[in-house]
């Protein structure tokens, strides 16, 4: 993808996507900075305890942000319905709006479009913006997007 002209990759693809920043770090230079998004935790932090990665230092110079999995907040959510005697078994949507996904602003690379991203997010938020979800062909699931457990 880089080679065809990406200059940033989105691999939501849990460890399996270090790859892209490998890829990132080694295509990149002095006149082409190649970009990676991280997924599920701030990979610009996780990175360093990946079991037997080697570049994890030289990769983070090439995450330019992470899409957060608030696993915590589900957690907390579900153990607070439990002890409020709430509890309902089934699928729950976390996102956005109720927390359950967030941006990492760590390694300071995206500090200079940090209002707009908390911006577009609040207009996400409020409904002011819809995202859409669903690629072009295919019928529309009954949920809206985010993850469940």
């Amino acid at each position: 993808m880089y080679d065809d002209g990406a200059d940033v990759i989105f691999a939501a693809a849990g460890d399996s996507g270090v790859g892209v920043f490998e890829a990132a770090t080694a295509l990149s230079t002095a006149d082409r900075q190649l970009w990676a998004i991280g997924v599920d935790t701030d990979q610009h932090e996780s990175v360093l305890r990946l079991s037997g990665a080697v570049h994890s230092e030289a990769w983070r110079r090439h995450i330019l942000t992470s899409v957060l999995k608030r696993v915590d907040v589900a957690v907390y959510e579900i153990v607070k319905d439990f002890a409020q005697g709430r509890f309902t078994p089934g699928a729950r949507l976390f996102n956005v709006a109720t927390g359950g996904l967030d941006v990492s602003y760590s390694g300071g690379h995206v500090d200079d479009i940090r209002i707009a991203v908390e911006t577009a997010r609040a207009d996400i938020v409020s409904g002011r913006v819809v995202v859409p979800w669903v690629p072009a062909g295919r019928e529309t699931p009954t949920e809206k997007t985010g993850w469940f457990v």
